[in-house]
């Protein structure tokens, strides 16, 4: 008798804790959009970072004697990501490993309209190899 009391009290908490994930996962998913909104057009970087960072947890380098950084490939990933999470802006790969820093730096141009008027802003990227891209800033 006790089992089965057992069963049910972890069936309901199961059942509690998978349907709060589920419900978790859609929010974060609208307010990541609504988040990269604000801080695109904002110039807010504390906004964009995590979003952009989150974006690229999986994308290793993988440099080859064409691409030395190995992030040619994962950076259009990230532009169809972003392209994917937010359906009212247009993400483009503008330049790669363009910005002569070290590691070097690339940009993501992205263009919306706000009440008729085009946004435009970089997002900076930094492009090291054998790590992870991370974003830098954004800026006009």
């Amino acid at each position: 008798m006790q089992y089965k009391i057992l069963i049910f009290i972890l069936t309901i908490i199961s059942l509690i804790i998978f349907s709060c994930e589920e419900a978790d996962d859609n929010i974060i998913e609208d307010l990541s959009c609504d988040s990269l909104v604000v801080g695109i057009k904002m110039m807010d970087s504390d906004y964009v970072r995590p979003i952009v960072n989150n974006l690229v947890t999986d994308l290793e380098s993988v440099p080859s004697d064409s691409d030395q950084f190995g992030h040619k490939k994962n950076l259009n990933i990230l532009v169809d990501r972003l392209n994917d999470l937010c359906d009212n802006m247009i993400f483009t790969l503008t330049c790669y490993a363009c910005i002569y820093t070290n590691p070097p730096q690339s940009e993501i141009e992205m263009l919306t309209d706000s009440a008729n008027t085009d946004i435009r802003r970089v997002i900076d990227i930094l492009t090291p190899k054998n790590e992870l891209l991370s974003f830098i800033r954004i800026h006009p």
